[in-house]
């Protein structure tokens, strides 16, 4: 399975938004501390879990279909794409897990008491680094892809 050929436009249209995305998630981590009063209420997190969320798919399908679509064979030596493809797969797995876990921790606020809140917010600086990371990462390798296949028609 390779990533499906998609229109070019619609391909960097995903590839601005997942880079777009995991750069303003990685300086609002950066920055918040500068702006926010450290209560646990934080509405602008609320907003960008959201765009997090709606990332989540196309990061387990561009980076899924990216591994799978390698055909590594055993016994083969292991390349610095074949190493790449798998760090971006298992590394957008856990993060799905991390991120989805989170969301749905903001849906039902009741669920955050006592010593849970605090584990819940031990994640948080795991999984925002990861997002930014991963989803930077597959957005910028969607638009050189898709650059290499116009170049090549």
């Amino acid at each position: 399975m390779s990533i499906p050929t998609i229109p070019a436009p619609l391909s960097h249209l995903i590839a601005l938004y997942l880079t777009a995305l995991g750069i303003f998630v990685g300086l609002l981590f950066m920055f918040t501390p500068a702006f926010h009063n450290g209560s646990i209420e934080y509405p602008v997190w609320d907003v960008v879990n959201w765009f997090m969320i709606v990332a989540t798919p196309l990061l387990l399908l561009i980076n899924g279909a990216r591994k799978s679509g390698l055909g590594h064979k055993p016994g083969k030596p292991v390349t610095r794409e074949f190493l790449t493809a798998n760090v971006a797969w298992y590394g957008t797995l856990a993060l799905v897990i991390v991120t989805w876990w989170n969301f749905l921790f903001g849906q039902f606020p009741g669920n955050e008491v006592g010593l849970i809140i605090n584990t819940h917010l031990n994640y948080y600086p795991l999984m925002e680094v990861a997002f930014a990371l991963i989803s930077a990462h597959a957005g910028i390798y969607l638009w050189n892809r898709t650059m290499r296949q116009a170049s090549e028609d």
